[in-house]
């Protein structure tokens, strides 16, 4: 390649992963200048958005002392499942609790105990984030829901994160930025999260410059306002705008509410935000309701895709990913994860925990979703 144009040594290196190039950086300094610069990093990570041969799945699993993160991936050429453990330095596995919060351009947000960190397995960084601006100061607030993600306005990342008092129900929002490497208070218009619970990482995610949560709302008796009898209740979607930092309340699909049936969660169908609407009893046909979101903002129109058919042990849908297939947590001892591919109905078992890591028997995967490696650094350009 020596004899190449530099132009043309540019686009060869594009098109590779980032496995390859983290070696790559060995063979010339200018090589290591070039990979780093943050024009060639953004042009990489473009590049991988749309090669779906550079997307992977990364897989959140516990059991009672122990969690685990992994990422799978499916390799055309021999039709299998390759399952790797992801590692933070020399770190395996984790005594002390973590959690996906989110994830956004080859970047995870985690929860390790009280603390957050970025983590990117691809180029093996990590940066725990300093000491937040509100908790530190006040011990009767705990943290409801953190969102991670990209604002294309400041080319910057972003963490936000919720506060809710142990005394009042009363919100308070502060914004980490990646550039200037600390948190500020924001006093955005949070009153939805007075009254909505926000849920686990399942139920939230980040798509075009905003997060996204899936939260439930309680209704009480208009006949007895004060009471604190449940009257009813229903789910809601809360977005948070990472350039302008503004949060809305997105509308829910018409005619939404089906007696028997929950939101398993909010996912990306396609590149638009989805809902995916489950029986609740396992004695009721496995019937998945699929609705797409088809625009952005405040405004977007729901649409009911398509009505999707589980097998028995299915329990819950995790994700779609490759071509007409569904990430499915199962109800059954001998089968944790599975592809279900929804035309041939054909059923692949991901035998995830043997290859990767024993976890016993009080297993449980909390959460799974696409991810693209890249070389975007965790600590800025």
């Amino acid at each position: 390649m020596a004899d190449l144009p530099g132009d043309i040594i540019q686009e060869i290196l594009h098109q590779l992963p980032v496995k390859s190039l983290m070696r790559f950086q060995c063979v010339h300094r200018s090589w290591q200048v070039l990979i780093k610069n943050p024009d060639f990093v953004s042009k990489h990570l473009s590049l991988a958005i749309t090669d779906k041969t550079q997307h992977h799945v990364i897989v959140s699993a516990e059991n009672r002392t122990r969690h685990s993160l992994s990422w799978l991936s499916y390799e055309e050429e021999t039709g299998s499942y390759v399952c790797k453990l992801i590692e933070e330095g020399s770190t395996a596995s984790y005594q002390s609790y973590l959690g996906v919060l989110d994830h956004c351009n080859g970047i995870i947000c985690l929860a390790v105990d009280d603390d957050v960190v970025l983590l990117n397995p691809g180029i093996r960084q990590s940066r725990r984030l300093p000491e937040t601006c509100i908790g530190s100061s006040d011990p009767d607030y705990f943290t409801c829901s953190v969102g991670f993600g990209y604002d294309p306005r400041s080319s910057d990342y972003k963490v936000v994160r919720i506060w809710k008092s142990n005394v009042d129900d009363h919100v308070r929002i502060e914004v980490y930025t990646m550039s200037s490497n600390s948190w500020r208070e924001i006093f955005s218009f949070v009153e939805y999260f007075a009254d909505y619970f926000v849920w686990g990482p399942e139920r939230k995610r980040y798509l075009n410059g905003s997060c996204y949560w899936l939260g439930h709302e309680e209704y009480y008796s208009e006949d007895e306002p004060d009471s604190d009898e449940e009257e009813n209740d229903s789910e809601i979607i809360v977005s948070f705008d990472m350039s302008n930092e503004v949060f809305q309340k997105i509308s829910m699909p018409d005619d939404f509410q089906s007696p028997g049936f929950y939101i398993s969660g909010l996912h990306i169908l396609k590149g638009s935000l989805s809902l995916v609407q489950c029986p609740w009893s396992a004695f009721q046909e496995k019937l998945l309701k699929v609705w797409v979101r088809n625009e952005s903002g405040v405004n977007g129109v729901w649409t009911q895709l398509t009505t999707v058919r589980l097998f028995p042990i299915a329990r819950t849908p995790l994700l779609f990913w490759k071509d007409g297939d569904i990430l499915v947590k199962c109800n059954n001892g001998t089968k944790d994860l599975v592809s279900y591919n929804v035309g041939t109905q054909h059923i692949d078992d991901i035998p995830i925990f043997a290859e990767v890591i024993n976890l016993g028997v009080f297993r449980y995967i909390r959460y799974a979703e696409t991810y693209v490696c890249s070389l975007v650094s965790v600590w800025g350009n």
